[in-house]
């Protein structure tokens, strides 16, 4: 009975040895990267979401991935890496407005080795969640995109009426004409958050990266976004174990900055609010006169 049973373990450590092949830990998708062949996302649009997969291994790397809203399948491609290169692989998504949850994972996996297939399971098979916020885009009465002057003026419009139209041109002329002159400040503003928060986010992911792999970037020429490679993050000052929960609060409060510069909704919303208690006040005052 007891040669039956150490058979039987034999015959299975053969087998699992057998059906998956070694290879090094640093192979599998780059730790962290999901990205977008255009940013901001906005509703109604169709973008590529991408990642990207290293291959450390000395054969060819066979992987099919799939692409995941929270737990709603994107779409699922199979792609060929060469030994020690790293390869994009991406999906096309249309945006729908809302919270988004998006990831990547490979589902299976296997080397060529002397012509044979031989699967490997990989440590490193998925990206992390990449969270996202789409606003709902606003249209015109005659079905035309609202643009960024449209929806304050007619705020600005709206809030006019409801204090009794006290608000004096002199006032509501300049706040409309400037509009260019707020998204431009806009625009810079969130360029100048997004670089602190790349930079923010480097420096934390130094702390779980593997030093042994190798220096790669990825080469995509149709996506404006581009990813954290490994040699930026190699090449970034690393983090003591103090700095990094400090560099967690950072990278809330950078995240906080960009959703709200990001979304013009919520940019220009705060603005009509601010507008809108200024306003309250003038009127008040010229009521107590």
């Amino acid at each position: 009975m007891k040669r039956i049973f150490l058979f039987f373990i034999l015959f299975y450590i053969a087998l699992t040895s057998f059906a998956y092949a070694d290879v090094p830990v640093t192979t599998g998708i780059i730790p962290g990267q999901i990205w977008y062949s255009k940013e901001p996302l906005i509703e109604g649009d169709t973008v590529n979401v991408y990642t990207a997969i290293w291959n450390g291994d000395d054969n060819s790397l066979t992987a099919r991935v799939t692409f995941y809203d929270k737990n709603v399948v994107l779409g699922t491609r199979d792609v060929v890496i060469p030994a020690s290169q790293m390869k994009d692989v991406n999906v096309s998504w249309q945006v729908t407005a809302g919270d988004h949850v998006i990831s990547a994972k490979i589902i299976s996996s296997s080397v060529d080795t002397s012509g044979k297939d031989e699967q490997v399971v990989l440590d490193r098979s998925s990206t992390s969640e990449d969270h996202k916020f789409v606003a709902v885009t606003l249209k015109n009465s005659d079905g035309t995109t609202a643009t960024s002057e449209d929806i304050v003026s007619s705020q600005i419009d709206s809030v006019s009426s409801t204090v009794s139209g006290v608000l004096p041109a002199s006032i509501k002329t300049p706040v409309s004409n400037g509009l260019s002159v707020i998204d431009t400040f806009r625009d810079s503003t969130l360029t100048q958050i997004d670089a602190a928060k790349k930079d923010t986010q480097k420096q934390i992911q130094t702390l779980g990266v593997d030093n042994t792999v190798k220096s790669s970037v990825v080469k995509n020429t149709s996506s404006k976004a581009k990813p954290i490679t490994t040699e930026e993050i190699k090449n970034t000052k690393p983090l003591s174990q103090i700095d990094k929960p400090i560099a967690y609060v950072k990278l809330f409060f950078l995240s906080v900055l960009s959703f709200i510069f990001g979304n013009k909704i919520v940019f220009y919303g705060l603005i009509v609010f601010l507008v809108f208690i200024l306003i309250r006040s003038i009127y008040r005052k010229i009521k107590n006169k």
